[in-house]
């Protein structure tokens, strides 16, 4: 789920518990976000796309929209 707040959280389906709460990607609202087995791309207010790559860790990827 993405948020006001600026941060991104990764929820467990079966327990409803929070995986995960990642921050600092965006500097505005969040809007859109994507996500497959091993990537999670969002989208914000702030005109970044960020990509979360979880296949080595969390590698975060920025690109600025202009």
């Amino acid at each position: 789920s993405g948020s006001y707040d600026l941060s991104i959280k990764v929820w467990d389906r079966k327990t409803g518990g929070m995986i995960t709460d990642l921050t600092g990607g965006h500097t505005a609202r969040i809007f859109c976000i994507g996500i497959d087995r091993t990537k999670i791309v969002t989208c914000g207010e702030d005109q970044r796309i960020c990509i979360w790559d979880f296949s080595h860790g969390i590698d975060t990827s920025f690109l600025h929209l202009s």
